[in-house]
Formats: C-alpha cells, structure tokens, sequence
C-alpha cells in the first residue's frame, strides 16, 4: 500500500536547501531551489547588530529576509519584497518562531 504524504512533509520535499551559515562577520550563502514553482533563490547573509539579514533574488525579483529578536528559544523570521522604486521593502510574511523542545 502507498503512503500518503501530509501537505508538510510534501512541502518539506519540495525544497531542496543548500546552506552553509555561521554568525560571525563573514557572508553566508542560501541557496533554495523550488521544485514545485522551479524558482531558485539565492540569498547572501550577514550579520546586523542583534539581527541576521539575507538579501538575494528569488527569479527576478529582489527578496530580504530578516531574522530578529532571536533567543535561544524563539526568533521573528521576516521576508520582504524589493518594491519597483527600488528604496521600499514590503513586508511579504512574518514568522514568529519558538521551540518545542
């Protein structure tokens, strides 16, 4: 019998992460490559005072992800997109993030 898959775990497949990250003062690269959509985004990461920022191009538009008030049991993941003026982010979506554990 064939296993059905939750609407997660297909979604967890479906992206195939490559990503070597570390907090310090030097770059980290992110590379994200949809299956579903066969958008790729690449994003270059450093660190910003308290924050993590990741700037990079999901195809052809500019993204930013931001990782803010991070503690060692939560963090706010957000991610915006460059608006056409090419100086405005709009926020595209908010994460706030805790551990279950």
């Amino acid at each position: 019998m064939r296993s059905r898959l939750s609407a997660l775990e297909r979604d967890s497949r479906a992206l195939k992460t490559s990503t070597s990250f570390a907090i310090d003062k030097r770059p980290a690269q992110l590379e994200i490559d949809e299956r579903y959509t066969g958008v790729r985004s690449d994003l270059i990461g450093r660190r910003a005072g308290d924050d993590i920022v990741q700037i990079g191009r999901r195809g052809e538009t500019t993204i930013k992800w931001s990782f803010s008030a991070i503690t060692s049991h939560s963090f706010l993941w957000q991610g915006f997109v460059l608006q056409d003026d090419g100086l405005s982010w709009e926020l595209s979506a908010e994460f706030e993030l805790r551990r279950i554990m």
